[in-house]
């Protein structure tokens, strides 16, 4: 039996999630041309800024592996679940 919790969402969950996080949280931009807000353009800047979290969390595992020697990461089952968020996103 693994130590670790079972992740309790599925990566396609996840991958929605992060980008309805991002909508609701910038859901209208500022045109720096008259300093107006806007709505946003498309979905294709949720979708770029879900990716960069997820970038994120991959660098942070990178690192924390680099800084430790453990390669903690490189084999948790967190990681292949991250990668997973990224196809989904990727492929919304």
């Amino acid at each position: 039996m693994s130590k670790f919790k079972p992740i309790g969402i599925t990566p396609k969950e996840k991958a929605k999630q992060l980008i309805e996080s991002v909508a609701f949280s910038t859901n209208q931009s500022i045109d720096y041309y008259d300093g107006i807000l806007k709505p946003l353009p498309s979905n294709l800047y949720f979708k770029e800024c879900a990716l960069a979290i997820v970038s994120e969390i991959f660098q942070f595992m990178k690192d924390d592996d680099e800084e430790s020697e453990t390669c903690y990461w490189a084999n948790h089952p967190k990681t292949s679940f991250w990668v997973q968020v990224e196809r989904e996103i990727k492929n919304m």
